[in-house]
């Protein structure tokens, strides 16, 4: 079975998020992935993307973030590579459900929603490079 696949290099800004969801976007439509992935993959961009953006250290000489997609029936694989400082999202506390939404320490609840929304995740630190790899059956 043939594996399709894309690489993108974005800028360390909270504009690339758009670019990187509309290429991404395009892949799929022309592998003729489901909208419904589509829309959820790029909730999960959204949020691992203006991660890096906000905590990263974008004024690194080198601040391109690479996106790759790679898609064979009937998986969606997803990497994302920065150069900013080591951080493993995957190791944040869940948000406490059982506390009240006013009462609630703020951050997790993003990470959360990348765990539900994706089949696996996991991050690795490999040559100065933060490696996010997730996937999601089709």
């Amino acid at each position: 079975m043939t594996y399709y696949s894309k690489q993108i290099a974005v800028s360390n800004e909270l504009s690339s998020i758009q670019k990187v969801s509309d290429q991404f976007t395009d892949f799929c439509e022309a592998e003729v992935i489901d909208l419904r992935i589509i829309t959820k993959v790029n909730i999960v961009f959204d949020e691992i993307l203006s991660n890096i953006v906000k905590y990263s250290n974008a004024e690194a000489e080198d601040n391109t973030i690479k996106i790759e997609f790679g898609y064979r029936k009937p998986e969606l694989n997803i990497r994302i590579i920065d150069k900013g400082v080591p951080f493993n999202p995957f190791h944040v506390t869940p948000p406490d459900f059982s506390i009240p939404l006013e009462e609630r320490l703020i951050g997790g609840l993003g990470i959360h929603l990348v765990k539900n929304l994706m089949d696996d995740y996991r991050y690795e630190r490999i040559n100065a490079e933060n490696i996010i790899t997730m996937s999601k059956k089709i």
